[in-house]
């Protein structure tokens, strides 16, 4: 049966904000354990030295525009992480290409056409090779 309930972690409570966050945080209930358990997963290697970050926010498929301001509400900081650096220099389509996961690519685009074209240019190299 679902359950509702608050946790206070300390470890969470001194984890920074990142767009591209090392350590993914959930709270599971274990109905045959006791209590409620805060599990912190890395999502990718951590160099030694490096922050422990997690998102504050959902920022799956987000525009920067729209973390900041989110961020700025509710915690009170401009989020800079390298994500948010990087993404506001794009220009917009690039930045809506980026949001959007790259769906898109490949599915009749110009990437495809590219992909299309230098795949029929190396078979045309290998048949010359063979022959």
């Amino acid at each position: 049966q679902p359950m509702c309930a608050s946790a206070l972690s300390l470890f969470v409570s001194t984890c920074n904000h990142s767009c591209l966050p090392n350590v993914d945080t959930s709270f599971r209930h274990d109905v045959a354990g006791p209590g409620l358990w805060c599990v912190s997963t890395a999502t990718r290697t951590i160099a030694p030295g490096e922050e422990i970050t997690i998102q504050y926010i959902p920022v799956v498929k987000v525009p920067v525009s729209k973390r900041r301001e989110q961020l700025h509400n509710g915690w009170g900081f401009e989020c800079t992480c390298i994500r948010c650096t990087a993404e506001a220099s794009l220009s917009e389509g690039d930045a809506e290409w980026f949001i959007a996961g790259c769906s898109d690519f490949g599915a009749g685009g110009a990437g495809q056409e590219e992909s299309g074209d230098e795949e029929e240019e190396e078979q045309g190299q290998e048949q010359e090779a063979a022959e």
